[in-house]
């Protein structure tokens, strides 16, 4: 017995110190590894010292904390990046490629998907991805699910839906009281589920989408919330889990989700997935989309489920953060809110066109200002900053810096548009950058820095790109056109001295509006 004590003991103390030198290797030794090979490409940009453990988190936390946005480390290395076309980044201890020029991401399209696929890691928003197609790789079905999905996103399509956007944004502001102050995060939240499940399941649905459901908070409470809230709280959840020190060193432990925050986190989530069923069970609109995916014999139960769950996770909560942005740099930039009014009310649309619902598309592709102050919103403050992870399929080569097969990939959706060779005054909100007959437009195309091809990434490129653009850029156009019909705003004035203001997907910061109703 006691030799059998013996050497358990002594196979426990190799195995422990098995685990011991592989977890130095995950966490030091590979990352530093990375970063030691790729520092001697002159197109590559990596930090100047090797940050061991927490990699590029330790600038992103230490502007966090200072009330900037997470994403503000790009917009002040956006000048760093000239003559890169690849960025080293350490997620925590997890390296990876990102993409940055435009050279770059030409390349990496023309990969995609025969050389490089998307890739679900497995790790924070990738559980809540699982069977959705826009986390897996490019087999004839899944590109045939997006295929389908995207053609009821397409603007013919979403353009029917018009009615509805301006009915369910009227009603969020309704309740809403003069003089008083709101997150205007949480109203664009509201605004664009309600029209999502409308558009998905039909108006008869927003009320039991809007039913209250268990959610375990990390505290152990547990609060009462509708959907939305679950799926936005979800998001973040799974998106801290990356950087959870489980994460990296007992990933199977992790993955099981027997132990917080992984399985509480993986609870809430089935929440929302129950509340998806009974939305989709109970759906009778025939001009639904929800309907018209049932009614498709091409994809079996499971495939359409996670179909309806990629239009909710996709979109709802994109397209509410670029609503707030645009309201943001309107209300910073006075000149540029009085004409974009003046636009909007010179195409005689006013408080009767919202209450008739008579807002055709015809009338929206008129308002050219509105189109350019849209566009300059998600250049200068896209509600992503980073697409989703892609994998080498083999070993490539990008701009020449080898990238070795099953290394992780992305683009950058937000650096590019801060960079000085593509663009002028990449830091300022100049919404005339898009139109061509203004002196700006011009003096740009002089310079040629009017941000062509690549340059505008907001719903990335290539084969992979959003496939629901179409569709998010009317509804922001006619969530705009509403609330600047209905009322008036004012923006808490601290947010226009702070550095580092954002309001894209991650960001903490809150956006204060005060309401005025316009007589």
């Amino acid at each position: 017995m006691y030799q059998i004590l013996i050497g358990f003991l002594k196979w426990a103390g190799f195995l422990a110190l098995g685990y011991f030198l592989y977890l130095v290797y995950a966490l030091l030794v590979y990352p530093y590894m990375c970063w030691r090979k790729y520092k001697k490409y002159s197109n590559v940009y990596t930090t100047p010292t090797f940050i061991p453990i927490l990699g590029d988190l330790k600038r992103i936390n230490e502007d966090m904390k200072k009330g900037r946005v997470h994403y503000y480390e790009k917009m002040q290395k956006a000048s760093e990046m000239k003559g890169k076309d690849i960025r080293i980044k350490f997620e925590g201890y997890n390296p990876l490629i990102l993409l940055q020029s435009n050279k770059a991401i030409e390349e990496f399209a023309k990969l995609v998907p025969s050389k490089v696929d998307r890739v679900n890691t497995g790790r924070g928003l990738g559980k809540v991805g699982l069977g959705t197609f826009l986390f897996e790789k490019s087999t004839k079905r899944t590109v045939m699910r997006r295929k389908i999905l995207t053609s009821f996103l397409s603007l013919n399509s979403s353009s029917r839906h018009i009615p509805a956007m301006m009915r369910h944004t009227s009603d969020v502001l309704k309740p809403l009281k003069q003089g008083q102050s709101y997150d205007f995060i949480d109203i664009a939240n509201v605004l664009t589920f309600n029209i999502f499940t409308s558009v998905l399941f039909g108006d008869d649905m927003v009320e039991l989408a809007n039913r209250v459901r268990p959610y375990q908070n990390p505290d152990g409470t547990t609060s009462m919330l509708p959907l939305r809230d679950i799926i936005i709280n979800s998001f973040k959840s799974h998106f801290v889990q990356i950087f959870h020190p489980l994460t990296a060193t007992c990933k199977p432990l992790a993955d099981a989700n027997i132990i917080n925050p992984f399985k509480r986190d993986h609870e809430n989530y089935q929440v929302f997935l129950e509340g998806m069923k009974e939305l989709y069970k109970n759906c009778k609109d025939e001009t639904s989309i929800c309907m018209q995916i049932l009614k498709n014999e091409q994809t079996t139960e499971s495939e359409k489920m996670s179909d309806l769950n990629t239009f909710i996770l996709a979109g709802a909560e994109t397209s509410s953060h670029g609503i707030v942005s645009t309201l943001f740099f309107l209300k910073k930039h006075p000149e540029t809110f009085a004409k974009l009014r003046k636009e909007i009310q010179d195409a005689r649309i006013n408080k009767e066109t919202v209450t008739n619902e008579s807002l055709t598309r015809e009338k929206i592709e008129e308002l050219d200002y509105l189109s350019c102050v849209i566009k300059e919103s998600l250049r200068i403050d896209g509600p992503g900053a980073e697409s989703f992870f892609y994998s080498a399929k083999q070993n490539i080569k990008l701009c020449g810096v080898p990238i070795p097969k099953g290394f992780p990939i992305k683009v950058d959706l937000f650096s590019g548009h801060y960079n000085e060779e593509y663009w002028k005054d990449p830091t300022n909100f100049v919404p005339e950058r898009y139109d061509q007959e203004s002196e700006f437009y011009k003096q740009a195309e002089k310079e040629g820095k009017i941000g062509r091809g690549f340059s505008t990434r907001p719903f990335s490129h290539g084969f992979r790109a959003c496939p629901g653009q179409s569709f998010a850029v009317l509804e922001m156009k006619v969530a705009i056109i509403v609330i600047l019909t209905l009322i008036d705003y004012e923006v808490d004035p601290e947010l226009f001295q702070k550095d580092g203001v954002g309001f894209g997907i991650g960001s903490t910061i809150v956006p204060s509006f005060k309401v005025d109703w316009q007589s």
